[in-house]
């Protein structure tokens, strides 16, 4: 598995044209769309036993909600004049290539990554809100990890937001701007974006949801590694692992797909070589960048975020992890 070089596979990427506020329009577009949506669980329903037999155990169950928890929609509202016709020397047409310099409402997903005091930057927050109150309020950077074909450059992080902990549509979600495109390879389909917040309960909220995240993603990890050593041709969960993805399908409240890994390659792109997945987990419309967890994976190598879907819409895809 994942040992044998492979073009990249392209297919069909998942970004959404939707404005939040429009469920009409939203549910319309999900009646039309032949995705298996039961199969889509709602954050607030998912339980213990929708784990597959096999998978449940306490620590993946919260890190599923951990991973939830910090799964955003992406809403860009420009496309920059500089998003690329095509997809890396082929004919595929690049995800919204026919907005390049005009408005758009595309949406997408994404993780937050981090959340930290930059040195180098500002130590308070100039926003309406604190000029108003005429306070000084401490400033944390929140950095977002997403697909480049959702966010492709600065110019669009500046016209991005991200709506955090939008479960449901009940209209309770926090929003944050966007201010720049932090770091982005094009090949490999990555980026990640900075904003910033003087919340201290959101940053205490993100902080604890990281460093919670760390600790379960490491146990996990080093389990499935203990096994791998010991079983080397029989353990469990080396073949058809199981992936999660958690995204916001079509642009509405967030989602969890479970599902099994079918393939994994990999690629050779300009002078980087990284691996892409492939995998049954159900997607829609707006599940683009969305974080993508393989059972077992060391997430300090590697970071899949979801791109995809395969021409014959059998399986799913993620961008190409570049470690470079």
């Amino acid at each position: 598995m994942g040992g044998r070089n492979s073009k990249y596979r392209y297919g069909t990427h998942e970004t959404a044209q939707h404005k939040r506020g429009d469920k009409e329009t939203r549910l319309e577009r999900e009646k039309g769309c032949s995705k298996p949506h039961e199969s889509q669980i709602q954050t607030i329903d998912f339980s213990m036993g929708h784990l597959p037999e096999g998978y449940q155990e306490q620590d993946l169950f919260e890190l599923v909600k951990l991973i939830a928890g910090l799964t955003v929609l992406i809403e860009v509202q420009f496309c920059s004049e500089k998003r690329l016709d095509y997809w890396q020397k082929t004919r595929t047409k690049y995800p919204g290539s026919e907005w390049k310099g005009k408005k758009t409402n595309l949406t997408g997903s994404g993780r937050i990554a981090d959340i930290f005091q930059d040195k180098n930057g500002p130590k308070f927050c100039i926003c309406s809100k604190c000029k108003e109150d005429n306070v000084q309020r401490e400033l944390w950077t929140i950095i977002v990890i997403t697909a480049t074909h959702v966010v492709f450059d600065n110019s669009e992080a500046n016209s991005s937001s991200c709506c955090l902990f939008y479960d449901t549509d009940d209209g309770n979600y926090i929003q944050i701007n966007c201010t720049k495109c932090r770091w982005s390879h094009d090949s490999g389909d990555l980026c990640f974006l900075e904003g910033f917040t003087c919340d201290r309960e959101l940053f205490n909220n993100i902080d604890n949801k990281i460093k919670q995240f760390n600790v379960l993603w490491k146990t996990i990890h080093d389990r499935y590694a203990l096994d791998e050593r010991k079983e080397k041709m029989e353990r469990k969960y080396y073949y058809k692992r199981l992936v999660v993805v958690v995204s916001h399908p079509h642009g509405g409240p967030k989602k969890i797909s479970l599902g099994r890994l079918d393939e994994q390659l990999k690629n050779k792109l300009k002078n980087d070589t990284g691996y892409q997945l492939f995998y049954d987990s159900p997607t829609c419309e707006g599940s683009s960048g969305a974080p993508v967890y393989l059972y077992g994976q060391d997430w300090f190598k590697v970071e899949y975020v979801h791109s995809g879907t395969t021409e014959d819409r059998q399986l799913n895809h993620s961008t190409t992890w570049c470690p470079k």
